[in-house]
């Protein structure tokens, strides 16, 4: 797997650079900006979610926590509709169910 390290010495410019034509949050020359996005696709390169979490300070992650994820057909409708809406807008979502009841009672 691919690492802003590796864009960066295959574009010959600094990980300053590639992160911030990641992230676009500065002005890149178009040349170094051209030569990075090249050097991404060539390296099937993934931007690290975590690690653009804490440069963002934003996870783009939704937690959805329901009752019962056994509860029947409601929570799969639910989960279905909710994941339509937040896949497609690079979001991910994460499910925790609330009901560990039975999990004591086995205790």
């Amino acid at each position: 797997m691919a690492t802003i390290k590796d864009v960066s010495r295959l574009a010959k410019v600094s990980i300053s650079t590639v992160s911030r034509v990641i992230n676009k949050s500065a002005n890149v020359a178009p040349d170094k900006e051209k030569a990075v996005l090249a050097a991404m696709e060539e390296l099937n390169f993934q931007p690290n979610s975590f690690a653009q979490a804490l440069v963002n300070k934003r996870s783009n992650c939704i937690g959805v926590l329901v009752g019962d994820l056994c509860g029947g057909p409601f929570f799969a409708q639910m989960m279905r509709g909710i994941e339509n809406i937040i896949l497609p807008a690079n979001k991910y979502v994460m499910v925790m169910s609330g009901n560990h009841k039975h999990d004591r009672e086995k205790k």
